[in-house]
């Protein structure tokens, strides 16, 4: 699906980060938040990102991302990451 898919490069950057922190290119997916035009990014089924490839992209790219979970009776945890672009100096 083509709106999975980065949009610009510091998304083309996250996905690289984090394929080099061993996730599959297919479980690496980025989406907008419906109404409020927040990009997010998540992996496999809304899983949980590994601390280390959370630090290798905060440490390489001026972003910061910030996990929002929410409970599904069906599915457990649900779990996506707000890409925050910080300002620089």
């Amino acid at each position: 699906m083509l709106r999975t898919q980065p949009v610009n490069f510091i998304e083309d950057k996250i996905k690289l980060l984090l394929c080099i922190s061993g996730y599959e290119q297919k479980d690496i997916q980025f989406d907008v938040v419906h109404g409020t035009g927040q990009r997010f990014v998540r992996v496999g089924y809304w899983s949980f990102m590994e601390q280390e490839a959370l630090q290798r992209i905060q440490d390489n790219i001026n972003v910061s991302l910030v996990p929002t979970s929410f409970w599904d009776d069906d599915c457990g945890w649900k779990t996506s990451y707000h890409i925050i672009i910080e300002k620089g100096d």
